[in-house]
């Protein structure tokens, strides 16, 4: 019976986060909340593991400086596919860096060995702040990004960048038609700022999954011409794709339930 309840709970889970969602800020949502606490007093509770795990990282990192390190990207990590990051004598130490800081931190949560579920919870959330302060993530340190901004620069190419901001509570009932209408009035800016009829999009993550979208709009409406070409990096599957759910906390199933009603 117990079994059954605990299956019917994570079944449901999904449910209660996106509910929490709607009245909870980006920030509260990413809190790691009791798995947290278990995962802090766990590893408390494991000083000599702790100590070897942070003495072999202060270790790597040595050899990072001395440019004695062998760590390297996994293979077809696309990341840091640009020959730069291993030419590159700064941009190598600094890649080499990243991923012994990176290995450490999922030594810890391995070392907490927390129940499957809190440790899925902390497991996700240090894999995405990890991975979101990649060295590629860095527009004028990624080679890619920064080879296109000067070529952009060198060919009289005048540059805009939409900017998207987390929705406070006030933008509770935005929908994709928002974002969709933001870039069409920014098209028709930029259309009376450079005088021009057409433009190039460079759209990513989930950026281009809206511009591609906003294209189907225009096509529909016979304004394509409006667009000389788009260049799409679409968001894809996270390698550890758990649901929204995965997040949860018991303490926000009761906010999950006052939201619904």
């Amino acid at each position: 019976m117990a079994t059954a309840q605990a299956d019917a709970d994570n079944a449901a889970a999904p449910l209660d986060q996106l509910l929490v969602d709607v009245g909870a800020g980006p920030l509260r949502r990413w809190l790691p909340g009791r798995p947290g606490v278990e995962f802090i007093a766990s590893l408390a509770g494991k000083p000599r593991k702790v100590g070897r795990r942070m003495s072999t990282m202060v270790g790597e990192l040595d050899c990072v400086v001395l440019g004695r390190s062998a760590v390297e990207p996994k293979r077809g990590d696309r990341r840091f596919g640009d020959p730069a990051w291993t030419h590159n004598p700064w941009l190598r130490r600094l890649v080499q860096a990243y991923l012994a800081t990176g290995d450490a931190v999922a030594g810890l949560v391995d070392d907490a060995a927390l129940a499957w579920r809190s440790d899925q919870q902390i497991r996700f959330l240090a894999e995405n702040l990890i991975e979101a302060i990649s060295p590629s993530n860095v527009l004028l340190v990624n080679p890619a990004s920064a080879k296109a901004v000067v070529d952009l620069v060198q060919s009289g190419q005048q540059v805009f960048v939409i900017s998207w901001r987390n929705p406070r509570a006030d933008g509770a009932a935005w929908g994709m038609d928002t974002y969709g209408e933001a870039i069409v009035g920014a098209l028709g800016a930029i259309g009376k700022i450079c005088e021009i009829d057409r433009m190039l999009l460079l759209a990513a993550c989930s950026g281009g999954i809206i511009t591609s979208m906003l294209l189907g709009h225009l096509a529909a409406r016979g304004r394509l011409d409006r667009i000389a070409g788009l260049g799409p990096r679409t968001a894809g599957p996270h390698r550890r794709a758990w649901p929204a759910g995965h997040r949860a906390r018991p303490d926000q199933s009761g906010a999950a339930r006052g939201v619904g009603q």
